[in-house]
């Protein structure tokens, strides 16, 4: 069985990807342990990105995850019930009938069952694409690029888990996409534990209490990591405070991070022998008895 980690934050910029990067190599370069990474930030995927870049690509397929309606103009009469039908006004009347504004389309299919006369149908449109690549530091990740603009992204989402699953390995980690909408959300459902990551600022605390209040019925296992928690000593005692029994260990903030982030590796092999790799090692080797 697989298990499946989901590394959130509830905002962006707090972390997610230096934890989600490193508990890949740790578990799969150090521990030996089967794994694969699922970057869910269609929007900017940098997972492959900060494990080395790609270095060999499996396989890329478009992803074609939206219905959009067609007319049939020698069908349609012109009656307008399409346009009344849809909640989105992604139907406009026009001399020639009913136009389609895709933007606006969620192809939830109200104006197909509207037409009298079955002068809609659907066809599939192309969303993005999604990546299977074996990073330059051996590690095999999952991603998906929405195209620029492009909606419905929870689908897409959950089509990158269902295709990371198909390598059976005992452990994914998912870097989740930033805030708390429906791509997090797809990101999270399922999982056996979701790690969130934090920082000691009021908007880092303020995006993981929303997120955490819109997951707590969807994970049984939760855990908090502090992130730079040297930065506001304050802050970090106030958030264990009210959170202690979510939080599993704090990284110090260090400039090693960003070396190491512009070399394109993780700091458990950048500098392993760095006070904030053995604290982060000891965090995630915590994180992996609680599952494994």
């Amino acid at each position: 069985m697989t298990i499946e980690i989901a590394i959130a934050a509830g905002k962006g910029g707090t972390g997610k990807t230096f934890v989600a990067s490193n508990l890949i190599y740790y578990a799969s370069n150090i521990k030996n342990i089967n794994t694969i990474g699922v970057d869910c930030d269609v929007e900017a995927p940098d997972l492959a990105l900060a494990l080395g870049g790609e270095d060999k690509i499996l396989w890329q397929e478009d992803y074609a995850g939206r219905l959009i309606p067609v007319i049939d103009y020698n069908k349609c009469t012109k009656c307008g019930l399409c346009v009344q039908a849809c909640m989105f006004n992604a139907l406009e009347m026009t001399a020639k009938g009913p136009i389609v504004r895709e933007e606006l389309c969620e192809g939830l299919g109200a104006c197909y069952y509207a037409c009298p006369v079955k002068a809609i149908s659907f066809e599939r449109r192309s969303i993005g694409s999604v990546k299977a690549v074996y990073t330059k530091l051996s590690n095999l990740i999952v991603y998906g690029e929405l195209e620029l603009g492009g909606e419905m992204s929870g689908m897409l989402v959950n089509y990158l888990r269902d295709k990371a699953r198909q390598y059976n390995p005992k452990l994914m980690v998912i870097d989740c996409p930033p805030g708390i909408g429906c791509p997090v959300i797809s990101s999270i459902v399922g999982v056996n534990m979701l790690l969130v990551v934090m920082e000691p600022t009021k908007p880092s605390f303020q995006g993981a209490m929303r997120l955490l209040e819109n997951v707590r019925n969807l994970v049984d296992d939760i855990k908090i990591i502090i992130n730079k928690s040297n930065l506001n000593i304050d802050f970090t005692e106030k958030i264990k405070e009210k959170l202690g029994r979510y939080v599993i260990g704090e990284i110090p903030y260090d400039s090693l991070v960003y070396e190491s982030y512009a070399n394109l590796t993780p700091i458990l092999k950048y500098s392993p022998s760095s006070r904030t790799s053995i604290m982060l090692e000891a965090v995630l080797q915590s994180i992996l008895e609680g599952v494994i």
